[in-house]
Order: structure tokens, then C-alpha cells, then sequence
């Protein structure tokens, strides 16, 4: 048996097959050298009867069997949180957090981590939930302005309206820009956050400068005054900091 056949043999068995084998086995090699040197050393004076070699073959087989029972017990209790943690990975595979992470009752390693996954499961399924909440309102805002501005246009080629059908539809066409912004806020900053990692130096006049200048063309005559000292730098994502202050532009012309 080669060296490397010899480290990964009966890997490709359940965890608590091999445990229970391995230590049945060290379990019986132990047991059958203890009786062996028993017969050999101790008993070496006094030649042994047949009938005392069938009392040390059925002490071995009675040692044998305890260890069995002693490696069955032994590995249910190494293997039980492996199993259960083995059950929530695959629940987290398939995106699965509402039914509830198995839990156990140990305060070792593999119990914290079993229970460090629950704490994450509540903090997902809340988050779950306040995504939900915002793409609901989000839909619902985004649903109102389009249907709103198809009357507009039905009313307006029916008569019913005239020119101030045009007021309506730039008045919504706003509203359902807002939504569609928010949503391409939420999505891009989960983006970002995967890029936190990327920081650069960024200069922030440089920055505000660029974000100002898309604005000016919408800022309905109102002139934005722009006041940061030259040569700040930080570390930063120069993405994220860029949607910031845009967004701080947009509220304070709108």
C-alpha cells in the first residue's frame, strides 16, 4: 500500500464508517496485545490448559465486543453536529432560510459553528425581508407614474386633455426616474459592496467636480456652488463615493 493510498483510505466512506472502523480496530489490536502479553509474559512460567487459552480467546471476544459498543458511542457523539452541519450548508446551498438550522446542545467548535449559523439565518431572513418590503414599494411607486402618464396620453388623444397633459407626463416622467434610480442605487451598491476591497486614492474635488457636472444641464437654472478644498485624498471606492455624492446633488436640486 502506497503512501498516499494509505492517507486517503476510506475517504470516500461516511465520516462515522471510518471512525467506527479505525477504532474498533486500534480498540482490538490494543485488547489482543494487552491478552497476548498477558499469555506470553505472565503466564510464560506455568504451561496454559486448552481450557485456559478458551477463557482468554472468550475474554478477547468480550473485550472485543465492549469496544464495539464503546467505538459506536464514541463516534455517534464525534459525528452527530458534522451530520447536522452537513444538513444546513446544503440548506444554504439551495438558498433555504426560513425553515430553521439544525442546533445542538455542545459548546465545543462544531457547536459554535452550528450555532453561529442560526444567528446568520435570522440575520438573512430579516434582511430577506427588508429587500422585499423595498421592491414592493419600489414596484408599486414604478406601476402608479406609467399608468398615470398612459391616461395622460389616452386622455390627451381623446380631447379631454390639452396642454397640461404635457405637465402631467413630465411630473411623472420625474417620479418614475426617482424609482428607477433607487433601484439602480440598491443594485450597484451591492455591487460595490463586493468590490470593497478595491480602494484607490481618490481626490474628492476631482470627484465633486464630475459629479456637479452631469447636473447642470438639470438643474432648472439654479446654479450649484461648489466649496472643497483642493488636494484631499482618501482611500476609497471611487465608485461608491461617486453615487454618494450624486446622490446628495440630486436632493438638494430636486
Amino acid at each position: 500500500m502506497s503512501r498516499f493510498s494509505e492517507r486517503v483510505w476510506m475517504q470516500d466512506k461516511p465520516l462515522a464508517y471510518q471512525l467506527f472502523v479505525k477504532l474498533s480496530v486500534y480498540s482490538a489490536l490494543v485488547g489482543a496485545a494487552a491478552i497476548l502479553y498477558m499469555a506470553v509474559c505472565v503466564f510464560s512460567a506455568r504451561q496454559l490448559t486448552g481450557e485456559q487459552w478458551a477463557e482468554i480467546v472468550c475474554l478477547f471476544m468480550m473485550v472485543l465486543t465492549v469496544n464495539l459498543f464503546i467505538s459506536r458511542s464514541i463516534t455517534a457523539r464525534i459525528t452527530e453536529p458534522f451530520e447536522k452541519l452537513a444538513k444546513n450548508m446544503g440548506r444554504i446551498r439551495n438558498k433555504n432560510w426560513k425553515e430553521k438550522i439544525y442546533q445542538v446542545n455542545r459548546k465545543d467548535e462544531v457547536g459554535r459553528i452550528i450555532n453561529t449559523l442560526s444567528a446568520i439565518q435570522t440575520n438573512v431572513n430579516e434582511i430577506n425581508e427588508d429587500e422585499e418590503l423595498f421592491y414592493q414599494s419600489v414596484s408599486h411607486g414604478l406601476k402608479t407614474p406609467i399608468m398615470v402618464i398612459q391616461n395622460c396620453c389616452t386622455a390627451y388623444q381623446d380631447g379631454i386633455y390639452g396642454d397640461e397633459a404635457i405637465d402631467i407626463i413630465m411630473h411623472e416622467s420625474v417620479v418614475l426616474e426617482a424609482g428607477i434610480k433607487k433601484l439602480l442605487y440598491v443594485s450597484s451598491f451591492d455591487h460595490m459592496l463586493g468590490k470593497k476591497n478595491e480602494f484607490v486614492a481618490v481626490d474628492i474635488a476631482k470627484l465633486c467636480e464630475q459629479c456637479v457636472k452631469r447636473f447642470e444641464a438639470s438643474t432648472n437654472g439654479a446654479a450649484i456652488e461648489l466649496d472643497v478644498p483642493q488636494g484631499i485624498m482618501i482611500n476609497g471606492n471611487a465608485e461608491a463615493l461617486e453615487t454618494l455624492f450624486c446622490n446628495i446633488i440630486e436632493n438638494a436640486i430636486l
